[in-house]
């Protein structure tokens, strides 16, 4: 999972480094402008952001205008909704309007500081960006009969059986 961390605050960019590290690949912008340099960057990778956690109160460009700009980039660039970053506004703005805002711009979550973990990965799961029970989910279609098999484990080098012809394949 590629994650995005949009804050101007360095001790909370450490914070959720510590509680996002075991879950993939984390890149930090410490404002709107450099955020929305770094989500065009991902697309011309075609290597997409699967989660953005981003702050309100910020220099230069804004949270609310960065995450308006992220969904037009996404727009532009024609990516279905499964390609979409799930964006959280994580901040210290607790004001009802500012929550009805956020979710009117499109965002999926929204999180007050202080964030513990327990908070941050709750609302992962909520989104579908963790299994509830702590493994990956991997799909993958049987090199003998095409059957498509489907799995829960918790470690990637499990084999799968596929259901259909009784093969046994890696997940990857």
């Amino acid at each position: 999972m590629r994650i995005l961390v949009i804050d101007d605050d360095r001790s909370v960019q450490r914070t959720l480094e510590l509680h996002l590290k075991e879950y993939g690949q984390i890149d930090f912008a410490s404002n709107g402008q450099e955020a929305i340099e770094k989500v065009h960057i991902s697309f011309k990778e075609e290597n997409y952001y699967s989660l953005i956690l981003l702050d309100i109160h910020m220099p230069e460009v804004n949270g609310f205008n960065c995450l308006k700009m992220i969904r037009i980039l996404e727009d532009v660039k024609g990516l279905s909704f499964d390609q979409t970053a799930k964006i959280v506004m994580v901040t210290v703005e607790s004001h009802s309007d500012s929550i009805a805002a956020a979710f009117q711009d499109q965002c999926e979550g929204y999180i007050i500081k202080p964030v513990t973990k327990k908070v941050l990965l709750a609302q992962m799961k909520s989104l579908n960006l963790l299994e509830n029970d702590n493994s990956m989910k991997l799909i993958s279609e049987c090199p003998q009969c095409g059957h498509s098999a489907g799995t829960s484990v918790s470690n990637r080098n499990a084999l799968v059986k596929c259901k259909n012809c009784g093969m046994e394949f890696s997940a990857l």
